[in-house]
C-alpha cells in the first residue's frame, strides 16, 4: 500500500525506507503515559478533596495540607475511591458536619475535573 507523505506518518506507511514518523513511541510508552497521567489526575483530585474537607472541617492551614496529604495516601489502600470516600466521609461526620456520601461522592467529581484542568494547564 503506498501513501502520499501527509498520510504516511497517520497510517505507518512511508514513502521510502530511510523516512522515520514524526513520532516514534510503542503502544506500551503511550499506555504507560496515560496510565501516569491518569494516577496524576486522582492523586490532585484526591488532595483538592482533602483541602475542601479540611476548610469544612476549619483545620489550620498546616492541619489542612497534612489531611490532605492523609486523602491522597487513603487512595492506596484499595483500588477505586471507596476508600477515600471513606475517609473523607467518616471525618467529617467525626467532624460534627451534616454531610452524606452523596455529596462526598460530588464533590470528588468536581475535584476531578479541577485536577484535570489543572494538570493540563501545567503541560
Amino acid at each position: 500500500m503506498t501513501c502520499n507523505k501527509a498520510e504516511a506518518n497517520r497510517c505507518g506507511h512511508f514513502a521510502s525506507r530511510n523516512e522515520k514518523p514524526l513520532i516514534d513511541v510503542t503502544r506500551e510508552q503511550v499506555l504507560s503515559l496515560e496510565e501516569e497521567t491518569q494516577f496524576r489526575i486522582a492523586a490532585r483530585r484526591n488532595r483538592l478533596l482533602g483541602q475542601w474537607a479540611a476548610e469544612k472541617m476549619g483545620l489550620s492551614a498546616v492541619e489542612a495540607e497534612a489531611y490532605a496529604k492523609s486523602v491522597v495516601q487513603a487512595d492506596f489502600e484499595e483500588a477505586g475511591d471507596e476508600d477515600v470516600i471513606r475517609k473523607v466521609l467518616g471525618d467529617l461526620i467525626a467532624a460534627g458536619q451534616d454531610v452524606d456520601e452523596a455529596t462526598v461522592r460530588a464533590k470528588l467529581d468536581e475535584k476531578a475535573v479541577e485536577a484535570r484542568r489543572q494538570l493540563m494547564s501545567e503541560s
